[in-house]
């Protein structure tokens, strides 16, 4: 399934490692990071596992945490809009992870995957609406749960609805915290994350946007930004899963089939889906990527580059865009933030290209490529 449209960004909001959407940008335009050592959690030969957490959050984790994320975020795009969302004709579309995926909710506590959700929901947006004051939970709500693609979901639903004039304004709120101690200290002991003896492990990050999506002109101090936007989703998942009693038999087959997910064919579809055109002797649109340091993603990633030569010979690739350099692993957040730094990279005037394409993969099977054309 793929949606276009043409919209216009009315106002941002940010909270990150980096700090808030102008300081955050400008940090990572230039190339800084404000990563830390965990002060509680060591990896090998007992050096600190090294972290980016948004600062002056320690205390605070699982949902809490989340809604100081929002609150701040919340904070940077009043500031830098000047001017209360509309509550006519708006609709609120939120993309969160899964708690239970996060470690934060047990799932036998709950009846169903519906009733975990909506108490994890309630206990993020009560907390953030006392804090920031606002009233946005009065709006009509829509809510993805999730990891990468689920940023993708919601912008989609943005743009349908305002091609189709269902809504003139559409805020997405997006947000993904950092993981607590215990599962961090899992994590680590799977040689998921970054250490000085596991270089292709990612560093854990956190963060949270707003993002003011309109169909034209609004009363925002912002300087609004107008953009085409494409999606391409493949919601396939992966087929199987290694079980704890699984024959050496099945799990060489079931390891076959987690490994093709990262050949590249499922990333290079996506990206089709969005293409226009065969950008023969012109540079081929900016590559963001979501790549983290994780080894099935760069070899994922690579493979596509080797695809793009093959099938765009005559066409310039140009350097990459790698979110997590500055902000780290962000999961939810990964590409919404790939999707802010461009918005201001056009902004500021310091952008050389005018298309773009996101490219999110997850580790459950799921791809999806976003076009932004300026």
């Amino acid at each position: 399934m793929a949606v276009s449209g043409a919209v216009t960004i009315s106002g941002i909001g940010l909270a990150s490692s980096l700090g808030g959407y102008g300081d955050a940008c400008a940090a990572y335009r230039a190339g800084l990071n404000r990563f830390s050592a965990h002060p509680e959690i060591f990896g090998d030969e007992e050096q600190p596992l090294t972290i980016a957490p948004c600062p002056n959050l320690d205390g605070y984790s699982w949902a809490a945490r989340t809604a100081k994320l929002f609150a701040r975020a919340y904070s940077d795009f009043v500031a830098n809009t000047q001017t209360p969302f509309p509550k006519d004709s708006s609709v609120l579309l939120m993309a969160m992870p899964d708690p239970h995926d996060r470690g934060m909710y047990d799932s036998a506590r709950y009846d169903s995957r519906a009733a975990r959700l909506q108490e994890y929901t309630r206990q993020v947006m009560e907390p953030f609406s006392a804090i920031s004051g606002s009233k946005l939970h009065e709006l009509p709500t829509q809510m993805v749960f999730g990891d990468r693609v689920a940023f993708a979901r919601i912008l989609e639903k943005a743009v349908a609805f305002i091609a189709s004039g269902e809504y003139q304004n559409c805020l997405l709120m997006v947000a993904d915290s950092l993981l607590n101690g215990e599962t961090l200290q899992e994590l680590l002991e799977q040689d998921q994350l970054k250490t000085g003896g596991n270089p292709v492990g990612y560093i854990p990050g956190e963060g949270a946007v707003f993002l003011w999506l309109s169909a034209g002109q609004t009363q925002s101090k912002f300087t609004a930004v107008k953009l085409a936007v494409q999606t391409s989703i493949d919601n396939s998942l992966q087929k199987e899963e290694l079980r704890e009693d699984s024959t050496e038999g099945e799990q060489e087959e079931v390891s076959k089939e987690i490994s093709s997910q990262w050949h590249g064919d499922k990333l290079l579809n996506v990206l089709r889906g969005v293409l226009q055109g065969n950008y023969e002797n012109t540079y081929f649109p900016q590559l963001i990527s979501d790549i983290n340091g994780q080894e099935c993603r760069a070899r994922e990633y690579g493979v596509l580059q080797y695809y793009l030569k093959r099938d765009f010979p005559k066409s310039a690739l140009v350097e990459d865009k790698i979110p997590a350099l500055g902000f780290a692993e962000t999961g939810t957040l990964s590409s919404a933030l790939g999707f802010t730094t461009t918005i201001a990279s056009v902004q500021r005037n310091y952008a050389q290209h005018r298309e773009f394409i996101m490219l999110l993969s997850e580790e459950s099977g799921k791809r999806a490529a976003i076009k932004l054309g300026f």
